[in-house]
């Protein structure tokens, strides 16, 4: 008797549309359609749900409907010291797309045995926990080729690293946040490993057990500022393999010339350092693809390199970060990068977008925030590839020129999902504006915008849009034909005409979060307003009801 091809058909189709034929997941996505926060909510959105994040201390077990979840592919635990882990690895183990796990910060002391039964998992995440070791059911888990352990600091590592000897199978090991001053010598016998992370340790040197580990690709040394630099990298050179290498935040101050030993790197984050100089041998990395020399996610530590030598050599770059390095203008090797995708340039002293940058035709994001550029060229449109353009004004930067229109030309990016321009003086959206039909995220806040184009409801995409502290006058009968609109900021927005919003806003029922906040609404019209978005949190905030320090509407709520 033949099978019915329709559930063979759908699933193949489920794979191809939630990406669950792409690479191995090793973190969980940070915006996704497919992302819940509630067990009840995903089991309404079977089909959808592909990803799931529990925090919440209650926690004890999963409900007994949890294996319908069949397309979940990650599920992390925070916050969660509760829970049965053996009843909840009993539930787990039914999902056949599972890949990663994370527990951390659940206080958990030891792993049940059952863990075995998740045959699927390929990365596990155990951070900052207390565990001394892992349990000998570990060994079950055959496809399990990434964990991580950060700030485990009661773990027993001699023990723990018995086990992942057995596991030929794995790959990557992290141990970051241990408080190491040197690599113990029992991780140093986990010869298998291609990937190690030793980020924000006290690392002194690396020590001659590390180069046991000669199979490594992937070094991740970050925020180890107690280390001898100009040694380490004299010593990187014993690993031939060597693809991928991590030095950010470490006190750099210059980059030695061995560097060029190391030919074999398509990756190099020297971000957040001190770096004034660079070697010419730094020209010998043609075949990196990603160099981060920015300023990272620090305030204090930021590279003042002023001559790129070599560079015009790194034919091969798709992603350069160079913020934070001040600068009046992008250097001349930008246009040698016609394979460059990304690139940033934040807090800079960019005062222009040079002709270098045409070159740049695949480029897909260019994030140039709290620079000093005062216009969009007309030439933005060659970037038929972009998806995000970031060009945020200094807020603080009132004797600094902004920006005061929108090419027209910015339509021909038919590619773009976000679009950030804060803190401008940006009266209209350009004629067409509305033709960016996969537009996701628009950001005009602290502008002079007061009319929105009539055909504004076109952009279908359009999840995010906050226009707070400009001067609008109304909203089109179109704002409501935005079928995906989740979050809308129109606070600080006192010529609004109420009445038309008020009408308007009633039938866009998809926001979830809505801030209308230091408007003239009266509070009949607050009223209509919450009673047509019974599912929508309304934000009407009034000088007499300031919120609780502390507090922020600027994202929306955790939904799902």
């Amino acid at each position: 008797m033949k099978q019915p091809l329709l559930p063979f058909i759908t699933a193949f189709l489920f794979l191809i549309f939630t990406g669950a034929t792409r690479a191995q997941l090793l973190t969980m996505p940070q915006e996704s359609d497919s992302m819940y926060y509630r067990t009840d909510i995903a089991l309404q959105h079977i089909d959808r749900c592909a990803y799931l994040y529990l925090e919440y201390d209650s926690l004890k077990s999963l409900p007994p409907a949890f294996n319908q979840l069949i397309h979940l592919r990650g599920i992390t635990f925070k916050y969660c010291p509760k829970a049965r882990w053996d009843s909840i690895f009993i539930s787990l183990a039914d999902l056949p797309q599972l890949q990663y796990l994370e527990i951390s910060i659940c206080r958990i002391s030891a792993l049940p045995e059952n863990i075995s039964l998740l045959r699927n998992i390929q990365t596990l995440v155990l951070n900052a926990d207390l565990l001394r070791t892992l349990p000998s059911g570990i060994l079950g888990c055959s496809r399990l080729t990434h964990i991580a352990l950060a700030a485990e600091s009661d773990m027993k590592w001699n023990d723990c690293a018995k086990r992942l000897d057995k596991m030929s199978w794995l790959e990557s090991l992290d141990c970051s946040n241990e408080g190491w001053n040197q690599l113990p010598e029992a991780i140093s016998k986990l010869e298998q490993l291609k990937e190690i992370r030793l980020a924000n340790n006290s690392l002194l040197t690396l020590n001659d057990d590390f180069f046991k580990l000669d199979h490594l690709s992937s070094i991740d040394l970050s925020n180890n500022p107690t280390m001898n630099f100009e040694e380490v990298f004299d010593q990187l050179k014993q690993f031939p393999e060597l693809e991928k290498l991590n030095l950010a935040a470490n006190d750099i101050m210059e980059i030695p010339k061995t560097i060029g030993n190391l030919t074999h790197l398509t990756s190099l984050d020297l971000s957040a350092n001190a770096i004034t100089k660079l070697p010419n041998s730094f020209g010998n990395l043609a075949g990196l693809t990603y160099l981060n020399l920015g300023s990272g996610n620090s305030t204090m530590h930021t590279n003042a390199i002023t001559k790129f030598n070599g560079f015009d050599k790194l034919v091969n770059l798709e992603t350069l970060d160079m913020s934070g390095i001040s600068m009046m203008k992008l250097p001349p090797f930008i246009k040698k990068l016609t394979k460059l995708r990304v690139l940033r340039v934040s807090w800079t002293n960019l005062t222009f977008l040079g002709e270098e940058l045409r070159s740049c035709t695949q480029l897909e994001r260019l994030i140039a925030d709290h620079c000093m550029i005062p216009e969009i060229p007309a030439w933005i449109g060659e970037f038929s590839q972009l998806k995000e353009l970031n060009l945020d004004a200094n807020f603080f930067g009132w004797n600094v020129k902004k920006i005061v229109a929108i090419p027209a030309s910015i339509t021909q990016c038919t590619n773009l999902e976000i679009l950030s321009l804060r803190d401008h003086v940006i009266k209209s959206l350009p004629e067409g504006f509305s033709s960016l039909a996969k537009l996701k995220r628009l950001d005009l806040r602290n502008n002079a915008i007061t009319n929105l184009p009539d055909d504004f409801g076109k952009l279908g995409a359009l999840k995010y849009l906050d226009l707070k502290a400009n001067q609008l006058i109304a909203l089109p009968a179109s704002f409501s034909d935005l079928p995906q609109l989740r979050f809308l900021d129109i606070s600080f927005n006192q010529n609004l005409d109420q009445a038309i919003a008020t009408e308007v806003l009633s039938k866009t029922r998809s926001l979830q979060l809505l801030d209308v906040s230091y408007n003239k609404w009266s509070d009949t019209q607050l009223a209509a307003l919450k009673n047509a978005l019974p599912h929508t949190k309304v934000v009407a905030l009034t000088l007499d009801k300031l919120p609780t320090p502390g507090t922020t509407n600027d994202e929306p709520p955790k939904n799902k």
